[in-house]
Parts: structure tokens; sequence; C-alpha cells
């Protein structure tokens, strides 16, 4: 009962290519262009599974008895090692930002030192395009080339993974309980080795935030800043290296409910629970203060809770499926459009004022008309953390949800065969419903997910005496409104058909049994002991699938034993069911009714499921305990479900 299973998965990849080397970034900070992942390494795996099961366990008490049943059930589990692939497209900009003449060039004009715009005259000669800004240097240009190179110990990410999954019935359901949890190493990130953090001066109106550069750098008719005082070499813009330090952890705990048996009606329930705590520093955006730090905040993608729903039931040939599902939101970050601290990166974390504290007074009143309007989610988030700066991740979007339904009819459509199909889809249900009920004027969002709008601040302007940023207040903070988003998922409603040109199946199984050898068509005439065994591969029989899991519904010897025993009269029972129909068809003429030799295939198909479902009810619990009854696989769960007679599904015999 139970299985071990261990394993390992070796890698490696080499580089055919390396970028250009450059010896000035080797002396200036220590780091080679030409470094390249190139790695080989040994994942080890570890899973198991354990299938037990009982009656239950008796513990007394005085006169009265109590009695704890364990069900039965499978426990299963396994921690491994899982590493991603390195992307081949992952040299492309190394090789392109060298930092030499031949690699790519940029060129970053601030304030003053922008030059004129001539819009049409670049248009119809780009060799006109400036290729400097108009000061020619200094600070508010950056015309230095840029550069990207891997860290020596840059690695593809990976992470340890264990997960423990308990599965076992309750009344009326399968119920599936599954923990995971996940140290995921080597995470994405980076660092610019030409950023030096000395605070130049810092901003007493944002809780004294570091700015790295002076007040020489910024624009102060539009508080644009240039990052070339923060820098600790002229000759290089940003020299971007990619590092692989970072981890995060993550835990989910998923709830399966899905229903014993097998009704006319199939529903199975999904709850997750999330939790994703993850390394950030500054360049990796929404920084605050010095960007080589590190800090540990709540996952980007960290979706606390997920519901999902499906329904499947079915009505002769037509088949109805839909499928529900809702989510929590996701946290994001209120952030500042623009860069206001020289590390050229922008998006840093906003300052939330205090409408009453302000000294601005345009963001005192844009503060308190957004607060006095603001969605919940938004509102809460920001009088939480008044008078600081924001927290990464700290804001949560609201709930969203969808509903996709498909109806399907399967079977013969005038004209054609039974193979033929009609199935209509609606995608999104949720978004049509919004439309019908609220109209265009008025979309609340159903069944989309848009991201909240995260920009709270806009820069507006650069006080240098003051040392102070001039802002406006983003009154679409947190926006999910579909009138104000470009994201659209409407909902689609798809029409397909699907037409059987060919003559329906079983009758092309009774032309290719019966046809040789009768009239002029060549071949062999089969006997009747031949279709028998033709018949014998698609005839059910219910003890195969039970005797093949005998493992993991802990079957004892005398209990395996017996099952083939009785598989041996169950077999001669179902032959003598199909006897005389084959040697009625071995017998048939040159010419014979083929509609009438299907009908009696179909109805000995119909006898033949009658057949099996009344011998396991019989048989099987004279022989099984009531847990390995409960967790019998297709198709005897299904017939020891089934208290009347089933038609079951057409079984063709190729």
């Amino acid at each position: 009962s139970l299985r071990v299973q261990l394993g390992a998965r070796a890698e490696v990849n080499s580089w055919l290519m390396r970028a250009i080397d450059n010896p000035a970034v080797t002396s200036t900070f220590g780091a080679r262009t030409t470094e390249a992942p190139n790695r080989f390494h040994v994942s080890p795996r570890l899973g198991f599974e354990w299938a037990y099961g009982g009656s239950g366990t008796g513990i007394s008490f005085s006169n009265a008895a109590m009695w704890l049943v364990m069900p039965g059930g499978a426990l299963r589990g396994g921690i491994g090692e899982f590493r991603n692939t390195l992307p081949t497209s992952l040299l492309t900009s190394v090789r392109q930002n060298t930092g030499l003449p031949s690699g790519e060039q940029r060129v970053a004009c601030y304030g003053s030192d922008v030059p004129a715009r001539d819009w049409i005259g670049w248009g119809s000669n780009t060799t006109s395009l400036p290729a400097s800004c108009v000061s020619g240097g200094g600070l508010l240009a950056d015309g230095a080339p840029a550069v990207q190179l891997f860290s020596p110990d840059y690695e593809p990410q990976r992470s340890w993974r264990g997960h423990l999954e308990w599965q076992t019935p309750i009344p009326g359901f399968m119920m599936t309980v599954r923990g995971t949890y996940s140290l995921n190493l080597n995470q994405p990130s980076g660092v610019d080795l030409n950023f030096v953090p000395t605070e130049r001066f810092a901003l007493a109106d944002e809780g004294f935030r570091s700015v790295w550069v002076p007040t020489a750098s910024i624009t102060p008719a539009t508080g644009a800043v240039s990052p070339v005082g923060a820098r600790a070499s002229s000759a290089f813009g940003p020299v971007w290296m990619r590092t692989s330090d970072l981890e995060s952890r993550s835990k989910q705990v998923l709830v399966t409910l899905t229903p014993r048996g097998y009704g006319l009606v199939f529903v199975k329930l999904d709850y997750a629970w999330n939790d994703v705590q993850q390394q950030f520093r500054g360049f990796d955006g929404a920084g605050a203060g010095n960007p080589n730090v590190v800090e540990w905040a709540r996952g980007t993608n960290d979706v606390r809770h997920v519901v999902q729903a499906q329904l499947a039931t079915s009505f002769r040939n037509v088949a109805l499926t839909m499928r529900a599902w809702g989510q929590s939101g996701r946290p994001f970050t209120p952030i500042v459009n623009g860069d206001i601290t020289g590390t050229g990166l922008g998006g840093e974390r906003a300052f939330v004022f205090n409408p009453g504290a302000a000294a601005d007074t345009s963001v005192a009143n844009g503060m308190r008309s957004f607060l006095a309007t603001a969605p919940s989610f938004a509102q809460s988030c920001l009088v939480a953390q008044m008078g600081t700066i924001s927290t990464r991740n700290s804001c949560e979007g609201p709930w969203t949800g969808g509903l996709n339904v498909t109806l399907a009819y399967t079977g013969r459509i005038p004209g054609f065969g039974e193979n033929s199909q009609i199935q209509l889809t609606a995608g999104n249900v949720l978004s049509g419903i919004d439309q019908l009920a609220n109209g265009s004027a008025n979309l609340q969002g159903w069944g989309l997910a848009i991201p909240p709008d995260p920009v709270l601040l806009t820069v507006r302007g650069f006080d240098p005496v003051a040392r102070r940023y001039s802002y406006a207040v983003n009154q679409r903070f947190g926006s999910v409104s579909p009138l104000q988003s470009l994201v659209r998922a409407p909902m689609a409603i798809m029409l397909h058909v699907r037409l059987d040109i060919a003559p329906a199946i079983p009758r092309q199984q009774i032309d290719r049994w019966l046809r040789p050898g009768r009239g002029n068509v060549p071949g062999p005439k089969l006997s009747a002991d031949s279709l028998l065994v033709n018949y014998r591969r698609g005839i059910l029989d219910p003890y195969l699938a039970i005797l093949e899991e005998s493992d993991s519904l802990l079957l004892t010897n005398t209990q395996v034993a017996k099952l083939r025993e009785h598989q041996r009269v169950y077999a001669t029972r179902v032959d003598s069911l199909w006897r005389p129909l084959v040697e009625s068809m071995a017998a048939l003429p040159d010419e014979f009714d083929v509609d009438e030799t299907l009908r009696r295939q179909e109805v000995l198909t119909d006898d033949s499921w009658e057949l099996g479902r009344l011998d396991v009810r019989e048989f099987l619990p004279q022989i099984l305990t009531t847990v390995q009854l409960t967790l019998l696989p297709w198709p005897a769960g299904y017939l020891m479900s089934q208290d009347k007679p089933r038609k079951g599904p057409r079984i063709y015999y190729y």
C-alpha cells in the first residue's frame, strides 16, 4: 500500500555566443560583459503514495461504544527541486548593450538641455535626429552608453517544492486536500553598478525621503530628474547587472470536492488559499529608499482566495457544462508617475499625504476630493498609511470572476450521421449580463480582471529652494472601471457545427465484418467464434479495472483470487449472451438487413450493461469492504451507484 518514487533531472546549457568584451567596464566596475550563464545542474525528486482503508476502530467507554470511523483513502506527497530553463533570447539585450561604439547608443536630455523639436524635419530625414543635448554634457545631458551584463553567479530560477495531499470519501463526495510549500531561489533581479547611493538632500514633507542627485539635476518646471548626478562614472549610463540572488516563499492549500458515483449531474468545487511573500530591490520597481536594499513584501501575484465551481449534466444527446470562478484582488502599490529620487527608474512608492497636514494646497484638496469618492478598497489602503511612504503591495484590488457556459448536442442530424454535433458556447457571460443590466455608459466591469490604476501622484514641478515636489493627485487611483481602461473581454457567443457525412460507425463496423466472403466482396467469411472474439474486445468487464488497481484498493490475496474466479464466470455469462447473435450473423446470406443486425447489436450492448450492473451489485458487497466499495474505479463504481437499469455508452468493437 506504500509506493515511493525517486528520481533526478539533469540539465546542461551552453551559449555558443557571448557579448563583446569591454575592458573599460571591467576596470571600472570589476565586472565582465562576456559573462554567460553556462550551467550544469541535477535536481533530485522524491514522491510517495500511501493508500489506506478500514471499517473503523472501536473505543469502548463503560457500556457505551464510540467508533472512530476511518473510511479509507490515500495520502500522497513529495519534495523536489524544480528549475526553469533559460530562454534562448536571454543574451540578446546583453549583446546589444556592451557600452562600446558598436553597441546600442542612447541620448536623454532634460529641461533646458532638450533640443528644439522639429518633428516634420525628423520624420522626413532621420539622419537629422539630434545626437546630443544642447550643452553636450552636464547634469541635464545623459548620452553615455548603457551596459547590460550578467553576474558571475547568475543561475536560472529554481524552487524546492513540497506537497502533501490527502484524499478521502465523505458523504456524497470525494474530498481532496492538498497543501504545497515552495521555497523559490535564484529569483531574477538587477543592480545598477554605476549608481552611487549618496544622499544629496531629503524631501522633508515626504518623511525625509532620500534624493540621490543634486537639486540642479531636477527641472523646476516639470520635476523631470536626470540621473547623471548619481553616477560613479560619467563614461557610462546605467550599468545593469542581471542577478539572481533573491527568493520568495509561497504556500497554498487547495480543497476539492467531487461527487462520488456517476449520476446525471457532475459537480466539482475547488477552493484555494494562497500566500506569497517575495524579496524585492528598489531596482525592481516601486522603490522608496536605497534601491540596493533587499526587502520582503507580499508577492505581486499573491491572489489570496480562489473559488471555482464546475457543473456538467446531460440528458439523452444534450450536454450542458458550466464553469464559474471568483478570486480575490491582486495586490498593488501606490506609486508616483515619474522619477523623483534620481535612480533613473521612476514608479517609486508614493507618500500618502494627509489632507489636513499637506503644505501643498493642491495636494491637500486633491487627496480630500479623492477620499470622498474613492472605492472602499483604495480608501482603506490609503487611510491606513496616511503620513508615510506607502508600503509595497499594500493595496488590494476587488474580487473578480467569470462564467462560461456550453450547450452541446451530439447525435444524428437529419441527412447526416450519428457523430454530428452542434455546440453553442457563451464565453464570459458576466460581461454580457453587465452590458444588458447596466448599459454601455455604466459598465461595472463584471467578468473583467482589470488591474487597478496604481498611480496616486503625478509630478507637476519642483521647488529647488523649498526642496519640494508639486504633485497632482490621480482621481482614478485604484480604478477598475472599464470606462477608464483599455482592458476588454466582451461576452462571446460561438456556434460550432460538425456534420458527419460518413455512414454511422456501427454500420461501417458490421459491413467490415460481414461483407467479406459474401457476394463478390473478397476476403474470408468470419465464423461465429471469430465474431465473438471481435466483440470481446469491447464487451464490458467491470472486474478488470478492479484487479488492475488492486494495490490502491488494498485488496488481499483472498479477495484477488475470488475476483479472478468470478471474472471467468462472468465472462462465460457474457459469451452466452452474445453467442446467439454471432451464430446468426455467421449464417447470414449474401444479402442481409444491416439495420436489423445493428438493432440487435445495440440491444445486446444495453443488455450487457444491465448484466454487469446486476452482477457487481450482487457479488462485490460479498467480498469487498465498505471503504473499497467507495473507491471502485470505472466502470464498476458507476454500475454500483445505479439502482435501476441504465443504457450504457455505445461501444465499438474494432
